[in-house]
C-alpha cells in the first residue's frame, strides 16, 4: 500500500455559521497512536493511502484509505482525521466547495454518516435521498482522532452524487479532485471549519502496484510528473529571467525562444520529440513568487525561428495552458511533437497573462514552463484545436446583465479541413473567467450529440482551465462542436475580452494524428477563418439553475419503490423501512 501526502494550496472560504478550533494533528509524523492502531488493524483491507494537510509545508490532517471493487462496482473507503468533532470528505468538480459531493461523519452520532451536496461557498445541503454511503463496521471516536469505514456505489445514479470516474489512464483522464474539512466541536458537530480545510488530487483507480513519488507542496498530479521524469530522456525549462511586471491592470507578455538555444546541433538535425509539459513557477526558475499576479500561462510551439523584427510567440500553436488548478500534461505513449528534424518545431513561446489591479511597481517575474522530451520518434504528431470563441472575436461585446448564456457552433467544414481521417482527442479543458459559472462542449455527428464535456460548477479561483474527466474520444471529418457558456453578472459592465475581469468561452482540445499542413486549429466567429468560421447564436437569458445537472434534488430517489415520496417538511425523500434496510447496512436511518 503506497503513501502520498499533499498539502493544501488554498483555503476554501465559507459563510461562517459557528466557531471551531483551528488546531491540527499530523497523523503520520507525530506518532499518533490511534492512527497507527487503525492502520495496523485495517490497513491491509485497502490498496491505497493518501493524506491531505492544510499546512503549506505538508502534513496529514486527514487521510483516506481505499480499494476499488470493480466486480461489485463500489468503493471501500476509510476516512481518518486529527479532529474531535467531525470530518468531511468529498469529490469536487473544480477543486473547491461549489459543485462538491461530501460524506460527513460526526462524533455525536458515531453510528451514521451523512450525504451532503455543496453548490456554493456556504453550508452544504443534506441530500434529498437517504445517504448512499454505508457504514462498514464501527467507527473510532477519540479525543483528537476520528475514523470511519464506509462503502458506496461508484455511480449511484443520484443527481446529488458525483460518480467515481475511472481515472486509471494517466494519458487520457485527469486525476480526481478531492477536498476535506474537519472540526473539534463535539456538541454541534458539522460547523464552520475555519482554516481546517485541504484539497488535493488522486487517482482512485490506479494500479496498486504503481510506484509514486511521495511529498509535494502543492496539489498537482504528482504521479504525472513522476511518470514524465521517468519516461523522458531530458527536459528543458523555458522562462524569461526577472521580467518586470507592468503596472497596467492587464498585460499579455509573449516572448519567443529559439529551439536551437536549448538543444544541440545534433539533436536539431536528427530531431527530438516532446512528450509532455508542466508549469514552472517563478520560484522554481530562481525568481520571486508572483503567483497571485498570474491569471494564466500558455506554452506554444512554432515551426519557424523567432523573427528578429517581432520576437514574440504570435503565430505559434498553443499546446499547454496553465491556470490555477491545472496539472502537468503527458501525451499518450504513441504521440509527440517533433522538434527539429527538418520539419519540426523551431521555436518555443509563452503567453503570460499578468493581473495587476493595484498597479504595483517593481515586481520581477520568471514564470515559465518545462517541456519533457525523448530521443526516439513517436508514431503520431500531436495537434491542438480550440473551439467556442477561440480568438475572442467577441471582444467588447457585453456578456449581459444577470444570468445569461452564449452559444457558439464550430461547423463540420472545420474538422473536414483540419483532419485527414479520424483523430483521437485525449485532452479537453474548458475555460471561462470570473463571472463564468457553467460551460458545456458537445461533439455533434449527423445531428446527434456523441460526446458531452460539462463543468456544472465552474470556479476560476480553483481551476481556471477545467480538465474534463472522460475517456479519449474520436472525432471524424465533418463532425461539429457546440459550445455553450453561462455567466452570472450583476450588471451589464462585463464584456468579452482578454482581461481578468472580462470573459472568455473556450474549449481547448489536444488530439492525434495531426497534419499541420491543413492549417491551424482555431474556430471562432470571424470570416477570415474560412472553413473554421464559427457561428455565434447570440445571448440568451438563463434561469437560476443554469441548466445544471448536478446538485439538483431528484424527483424520485434512484432504485426506490413507488412508496418513496418527498418529505413535505424537510424536502428530503423518505423510504419505507423495508426499502431502507435493504439499501443500508449498519446504518441508523433518521427520518427528519
Amino acid at each position: 500500500m503506497k503513501f502520498r501526502s499533499v498539502a493544501a494550496s488554498s483555503l476554501l472560504i465559507l459563510a461562517a455559521f459557528a466557531t471551531v478550533s483551528t488546531s491540527a494533528t499530523d497523523l503520520q509524523n507525530n506518532g499518533n497512536t490511534a492512527f497507527e492502531e487503525f492502520e495496523a488493524t485495517y490497513g491491509s483491507d485497502y490498496d491505497h493511502t493518501h493524506c491531505l494537510g492544510r499546512s503549506p509545508g505538508g502534513g496529514s490532517d486527514v487521510c483516506i484509505m481505499w480499494k476499488i471493487n470493480k466486480e461489485q462496482e463500489q468503493i471501500e473507503l476509510a476516512v481518518l482525521a486529527g479532529a474531535s468533532g467531525w470530518v468531511g470528505f468529498g469529490l469536487s468538480i473544480a477543486g473547491g466547495m461549489p459543485g462538491s459531493d461530501m460524506m460527513i461523519f460526526e462524533a455525536k452520532t458515531p453510528e451514521t454518516v451523512s450525504d451532503y451536496t455543496a453548490v456554493a461557498y456556504a453550508k452544504p445541503i443534506r441530500d434529498a435521498c437517504a445517504s448512499d454511503w454505508k457504514m462498514k463496521g464501527s467507527s473510532v471516536v477519540k479525543d483528537g482522532f476520528l475514523a470511519v469505514r464506509v462503502t458506496r456505489a461508484l455511480d449511484t445514479n443520484d443527481s446529488q452524487d458525483l460518480p467515481f470516474v475511472d481515472d486509471e489512464d494517466i494519458f487520457g483522464t485527469p486525476s480526481t479532485a478531492i477536498i476535506a474539512a474537519w472540526g473539534d466541536d463535539k456538541e454541534t458537530g458539522l460547523s464552520y471549519h475555519g482554516s481546517n480545510v485541504a484539497r488535493s488530487t488522486v487517482r482512485f483507480f490506479e494500479d496498486s502496484s504503481t510506484t509514486v513519488s511521495a511529498v509535494e507542496a502543492v496539489p498537482t498530479a504528482s504521479d504525472t510528473k513522476a511518470m514524465l521524469e521517468d519516461m523522458s530522456d531530458g527536459s528543458i525549462m523555458i522562462f524569461d529571467t526577472d521580467y518586470p511586471i507592468p503596472t497596467a491592470e492587464t498585460t499579455y507578455y509573449s516572448p519567443c525562444f529559439n529551439a536551437s538555444d536549448y538543444f544541440t546541433a545534433e539533436q536539431m538535425e536528427k530531431g527530438v520529440y516532446l512528450i509532455g509539459a508542466e508549469y514552472l513557477s517563478s520560484v522554481e526558475a530562481g525568481g520571486n513568487d508572483n503567483t497571485v499576479h498570474l491569471h494564466h500561462m500558455g506554452a506554444s510551439v512554432g515551426f519557424t525561428t523567432c523573427a528578429s523584427t517581432d520576437p514574440t510567440s504570435s503565430g505559434q500553436d498553443m499546446i499547454y495552458s496553465w491556470a490555477p488548478g491545472t496539472h502537468p500534461m503527458a501525451f499518450p505513449p504513441n504521440a509527440g511533437i517533433r522538434v527539429g528534424g527538418g520539419n519540426g518545431v523551431m521555436s518555443f513561446g509563452m503567453n503570460i497573462h499578468y493581473d495587476n489591479p493595484n498597479g504595483i511597481d517593481g515586481m520581477l517575474d520568471s514564470t515559465g514552463n518545462r517541456w519533457y522530451y525523448v530521443n526516439d520518434p513517436r508514431e503520431h504528431e500531436v495537434g491542438q484545436l480550440t473551439v467556442g470563441d477561440a480568438i475572442v472575436a467577441l471582444r467588447g461585446v457585453s456578456v449581459g446583465a444577470g444570468q445569461t448564456g452564449h452559444d457558439f457552433t464550430c461547423p463540420g467544414t472545420c474538422s473536414e479541413k483540419l483532419f485527414d481521417g479520424p483523430v483521437t482527442v485525449f485532452s479537453e479543458g474548458l475555460h471561462l473567467h470570473e463571472t463564468g459559472v457553467r460551460i458545456v462542449n458537445e461533439l455533434v455527428r449527423n445531428g446527434e450529440v456523441v460526446n458531452r464535456a460539462t463543468v456544472d460548477y465552474f470556479d476560476f479561483r480553483q481551476n481556471g482551465i477545467n480538465a474534463i474527466r472522460q475517456k479519449p474520444y474520436t472525432v471524424y471529418p465533418g463532425d461539429s462542436f457546440r459550445t455553450r457558456c453561462y455567466f452570472d453578472n450583476a450588471d451589464n459592465s462585463t464584456t468579452f475580452g482578454f482581461g481578468t475581469r472580462e470573459e472568455m468561452c473556450q474549449s481547448l482540445l489536444l488530439y492525434y494524428p495531426s497534419n499541420r499542413n491543413n492549417g491551424r486549429g482555431y474556430c471562432a466567429p470571424k470570416d477570415w477563418l474560412g472553413a473554421c468560421t464559427a457561428s455565434y447564436d447570440g445571448m440568451f437569458t438563463s434561469d437560476g439553475s443554469f441548466d445544471r445537472l448536478y446538485g439538483v434534488p431528484p424527483e424520485k430517489c434512484p432504485l426506490s419503490d413507488n412508496d418513496s415520496e418527498p418529505d413535505s417538511k424537510s424536502g428530503r425523500v423518505t423510504k419505507s423501512l423495508t426499502v431502507a434496510l435493504l439499501s443500508v447496512s449498519s446504518l441508523a436511518i433518521a427520518i427528519m
